[in-house]
């Protein structure tokens, strides 16, 4: 992927005399973060724990507090913190 440039560059993997050309691509997924070559972001782990949310609001018609927070904390809170591991380093970059 080429970050602010215009001119065409090839990268090539050279083994035991054969030769590769790479492909160029216009997004990296890295830490469930895409990356495009403009520099914007998308976290697919903070939208996996409001699909979590909705599964377990979906799927549970009613429960009280103490069951909610054992589901919340089973299937949604480890999203949200690998959501939030995740995008500090971009978050603190931007200010």
């Amino acid at each position: 992927m080429h970050i602010d440039h215009t001119y065409d560059t090839e990268y090539y993997i050279e083994q035991d005399s054969q030769r590769w050309k790479l492909e160029t691509v216009q997004e990296e997924k890295d830490l469930g973060i895409i990356t495009t070559k403009d520099l914007k972001f998308s976290n697919e782990a903070a939208r996996k724990a409001v699909n979590v949310l909705r599964l377990i609001k979906r799927h549970f018609f009613k429960f009280d507090i103490p069951t909610f927070r054992i589901l919340y904390k089973s299937f949604v809170r480890s999203h949200i913190e690998y959501a939030i591991q995740a995008m500090v380093p971009i978050s603190s970059e931007r200010h």
